[in-house]
């Protein structure tokens, strides 16, 4: 949710009760508006089936435009145009069809979800000019984590996670006791998830952490992996 003139997001569809449209949430808190938004909606991803946001939009009342350039020229991939019936879309990125693509749908439903309940949209466009470094960064975060939330619900991909994780570690056991190694199941159950969520294996692995499926030491270990691929 850039600080433009033109970045502003309104929508009345989901509301929760009790919250202002700048509260900082917590990750707890953050973990059941996902799951009560998708409840909601009727929408599930408990057998491991992608979620279609951009389909959700859609029923929302939204449409796409992609804008040459934007990513370049004013520094987002993405913003809810002022008629709050539109999402306009870097249209390099929009072309591309990419997970990178999924995700930003996601953190901009996440705005719309955690920022916007139907306000009126001036005042939160004051609002977030007004706010400050720290304030705007925590909005940021929180909208990333609940994006992350919808695309991967805390219980269908812990699951997924662990069947995966434990097949493959039982299997490496079995077969040769001296090559069992935790990084490398975790590194086969994420690479299994991020094609079953529709997500990228950076974003299955930052997941994974912030759900405590992996430590530290080897969620610092796949990206170090990741990064010589």
């Amino acid at each position: 949710m850039a600080r433009t003139n033109n970045n502003w997001r309104h929508h009345e569809t989901f509301r929760m009760p009790g919250t202002t449209a700048m509260k900082n949430y917590t990750k707890t808190e953050l973990e059941k508006i996902a799951s009560d938004f998708l409840s909601q909606r009727g929408t599930s991803v408990k057998d491991g089936q992608r979620l279609m946001v951009d389909v959700i939009l859609e029923q929302m009342g939204y449409r796409f435009v992609s804008a040459k350039g934007l990513f370049s020229k004013e520094g987002v991939d993405a913003f809810v145009a002022k008629d709050c019936k539109t999402i306009i879309v870097d249209a390099e990125l929009m072309d591309s069809g990419s997970m990178r693509y999924t995700f930003t749908l996601a953190e901009e439903l996440a705005h719309t979800i955690l920022h916007i309940r139907g306000r009126n949209p001036a005042v939160v466009f004051k609002e977030i000019k007004n706010l400050s470094q720290s304030g705007y960064a925590r909005m940021e975060r929180d909208a990333k984590y609940l994006g992350a939330a919808l695309l991967m619900p805390k219980v269908s991909f812990s699951q997924k996670y662990r069947e995966k994780y434990d097949w493959h570690y039982g299997q490496m056991t079995q077969n040769n006791p001296k090559y069992a190694d935790p990084v490398t199941s975790a590194k086969y159950a994420l690479r299994q998830l991020y094609l079953t969520f529709g997500v990228s294996l950076g974003g299955a692995v930052h997941r994974a952490r912030e759900l405590g499926l992996i430590n530290n030491a080897t969620h610092h270990s796949i990206l170090q992996y990741l990064g010589k691929q």
